[in-house]
Order: C-alpha cells, then sequence, then structure tokens
C-alpha cells in the first residue's frame, strides 16, 4: 500500500504545480486520485503475491524437501538481482517523470533500450549457462546445493526481464494507465500459475523453472508496446 500511494504522490507531484499550496478542496481531489489511480494497482500487486505463493505451494506440494531446498536456493540468486533492480528502478524514476513531463522521452530511446538490454541478458543467460556448475552453487551454498546450478540459468533470466518491465511502466503511472498495468498481470499471472501446475503435475520442475521466464518475457513486451504506443501517441 505504501508503494501504491508514493507513485500516485509522485505522478501528481510532477504532473501538478498546484501540490504546493493545497486547499480543502484540491486536497479532496487529490484524495479522490490516490484512491482511483491506486486502486488498480491493488489489484496489480495482489495478482503478483498470489502468483508468486502459489508456486512456492505447488514446488512445497509436489516435489520433496531437498528439491524444494535445491530449487529455492538458486532462487536466491534470482532474488538479488530483483533487489538491485528496484534499486535501479526506484534511482532512474524521478529521471524517467521529469523527462516525461518535459516531453523529451522518445520512442527511438525506449527501443534502443529495450533491445540493448535483451541483448545483455541472452548474453548473461548463456555465460551462466556455459560456466554455472555444481562446484560454483557447492562454494557458495555448500555441497548439499551444488545440484542448484541446473536452475540458476532460468531464474536469473526470468529476474533480469523484470527489468524492461520496471522501466517501462513508469511510463504508464505518468500517463494514469494503471488499468492496463492491472489487467496484463492478471492474466499473465493466470498463464503462470497454470503454467507451473502442468508442469509440477508432470514432476518436471526443471521445464518449471522457465516459468519465471516465460512470464516476465511476456509482461514486459506487452507493457512495452503500450507504452511505445502512449509515447507515440504523445509526441
Amino acid at each position: 500500500m505504501a508503494q501504491l500511494v508514493s507513485y500516485s504522490l509522485l505522478v501528481l507531484i510532477l504532473s501538478n504545480k498546484e501540490m504546493i499550496s493545497l486547499t480543502k478542496a484540491t486536497y479532496l481531489r487529490y484524495c479522490k486520485y490516490i484512491i482511483g489511480f491506486g486502486g488498480p494497482l491493488i489489484f496489480h500487486k495482489s495478482s503478483v503475491y498470489i502468483r508468486d505463493g502459489l508456486e512456492r505451494y505447488f514446488v512445497f506440494i509436489f516435489f520433496s524437501s531437498y528439491t524444494l531446498g535445491v530449487f529455492f536456493a538458486a532462487k536466491q540468486l534470482a532474488l538479488i538481482i530483483l533487489v538491485l533492480i528496484t534499486v535501479v528502478n526506484r534511482a532512474l524514476s524521478p529521471y524517467i517523470m521529469e523527462k516525461l513531463k518535459n516531453n523529451e522521452l522518445k520512442t527511438q530511446v525506449l527501443d534502443s533500450m529495450f533491445s540493448l538490454l535483451i541483448l545483455l541478458f541472452l548474453v548473461i543467460y548463456y555465460a551462466l549457462y556455459v560456466f554455472i556448475s555444481p562446484e560454483i552453487m557447492a562454494f557458495v551454498f555448500g555441497d548439499v546445493y551444488s545440484d542448484s546450478y541446473k536452475y540458476v540459468p532460468q531464474l536469473v533470466l526470468g529476474a533480469l526481464l523484470y527489468l524492461p518491465y520496471t522501466i517501462s511502466v513508469n511510463i504508464l503511472y505518468f500517463h494514469k494507465k494503471v488499468k492496463s498495468i492491472s489487467l496484463a498481470t492478471f492474466f499473465i499471472s493466470l498463464l503462470h500459475v497454470s503454467y507451473i501446475y502442468y508442469f509440477s503435475l508432470k514432476m518436471d520442475l526443471l521445464v518449471m523453472s522457465y516459468s519465471t521466464v516465460i512470464s516476465n518475457c511476456l509482461i514486459s513486451l506487452f507493457i512495452f508496446f503500450i507504452a511505445r504506443k502512449t509515447l507515440k501517441d504523445k509526441m
């Protein structure tokens, strides 16, 4: 909830100079705005939390405790990437919002950024696939978790694919297209849960571990194209 309010206030401050001197009428108007802006994001955040919770639940009930430990050892590396992405996004958000406010962010910049990031992610995935080994994972987490090397490349790639989403979604926040964000998250979360449930039944954790790659790739592409269209319409 704190994130929803902070996003709403950030957009308000950058897009409305009236925020500096609030009257009772404008205060009520801004409260309604925060509810209208943040309401769909509650749906968005809920979809993400439920999706991640169900993933942990399916792994827990369908696989052994050893497999569970090995899988989530690899997932810790992906979580580190997600923390770094969150930090980068927090640092870039004011800059992106300022560029949007001044109408200085163009589709060409977004296209170049997206292409370079995808190329970089594929190189990182290939490097991890080739060089990550049981010995490295045993050194990092201990001998019992050496098998987690099988899951590292795809889990890290899935986490990295979240970066284009976090950058593109700032554009939709600025232009108040939160319903598009919520709907995209909801339907892709459904796909994600269906995928992991199906391959949990098949007892194939290796294939199931690609679920984050698929869902984050789809959500990043969808939000990117919506953000691009929004920028193009504003030009």
